[in-house]
């Protein structure tokens, strides 16, 4: 069976804002990388990639995604279409979206277990043996396989939570009594989980001992992160691979926290932050700082 084909104006109603030079009569069927593109294949070069102007003589797509940077031989435009922008990386995922990206089918599958108080919207999806307690999930969201998910836990609109992610388990507060034994401190908080979040494969978060845990608008949390018990984090921070948030951190908006960082417990992180690979944070982060390593230091920024 024959792919879809797509066409010129198929790109300029997803990127109006492109210009478009060269064959435009060619069609492309296919999204590949730079090395295994056939002639039906629309590729894309990043900004600032070196040696633009083999890769154009040499490929074999048809359609070429960069920004104006690259110099185009006059002579390859015969033969090829040339989309200009000024993201090329932005560009291509809005593309992908659009075009090779199903659109999710909402639905509750039947191995999945809802508990009857629970508040769910009727335009969401739930996949295999996921476990939905007493919590509140709206609409758009999609939680897959094999989520549990715990009571007193709100998740947002648009939302994706990825397989075996646990949402609201106990948070680790333990208290030794007279006798010295470990006491266990009840947490009874939830967690509130705004719209436009995405939770990765195996990732956890703790409900907040008496205060709930904050996850804001437009956050992203890769897989196997765990963020412990009263953490905030502010609108569109970027959690990476591996991350550990200790309890009761507060995390700014707009950071970026790369992979295996940790930061412990009770630190305040500003807005607009960097923390570079396996980091390990022990103080307060000023705004619009870049910091790395066992403790983590400023390396740029302005962290006075």
């Amino acid at each position: 069976m024959r792919n879809k084909t797509f066409l010129v104006r198929d790109i300029v109603k997803i990127l109006p804002d492109c210009k478009v030079i060269g064959n435009t009569d060619k069609f492309f069927t296919n999204i590949k990388n730079i090395n295994e593109a056939d002639e039906y294949s629309l590729i894309w070069i990043k900004s600032g990639y070196k040696n633009c102007r083999q890769i154009i003589n040499n490929t074999k797509a048809s359609f070429i995604l960069c920004d104006d940077s690259v110099e185009i031989p006059d002579k390859i435009l015969e033969n090829k279409c040339v989309i200009i922008v000024n993201n090329p990386r932005l560009s291509i995922a809005k593309v992908i979206s659009r075009l090779f990206v199903k659109e999710s089918k909402f639905g509750i599958d039947n191995t999945a277990i809802i508990h009857k108080s629970a508040r769910l919207h009727s335009n969401i999806f739930i996949g295999p043996h996921t476990y939905i307690g007493k919590a509140e999930i709206e609409e758009g969201t999609i939680i897959y396989g094999n989520v549990y998910i715990y009571d007193n836990v709100k998740v947002g609109k648009n939302c994706i939570v990825h397989a075996g992610a646990i949402i609201g388990s106990d948070g680790f507060g333990f208290e030794k009594d007279e006798k010295g034994a470990w006491l266990k401190i009840p947490q009874i908080g939830g967690v509130i989980i705004s719209d436009d979040v995405e939770i990765g494969a195996n990732t956890c978060i703790d409900r907040g001992a008496l205060e709930n845990t904050f996850i804001s608008n437009g956050v992203k949390i890769d897989n196997l992160c765990h963020i412990g018990h009263n953490v905030t984090i502010g609108e569109n921070s970027i959690l990476t691979a591996g991350v550990v948030i200790g309890g009761s951190t507060k995390i700014g908006r707009n950071c970026w926290i790369s992979p295996n960082s940790t930061i412990i417990n009770g630190i305040y992180i500003e807005d607009s932050v960097f923390i570079g690979i396996g980091s390990v944070v022990v103080g307060k982060v000023k705004s619009n700082s870049r910091v790395f390593g066992n403790p983590a230091i400023k390396i740029v920024g302005n962290n006075k």
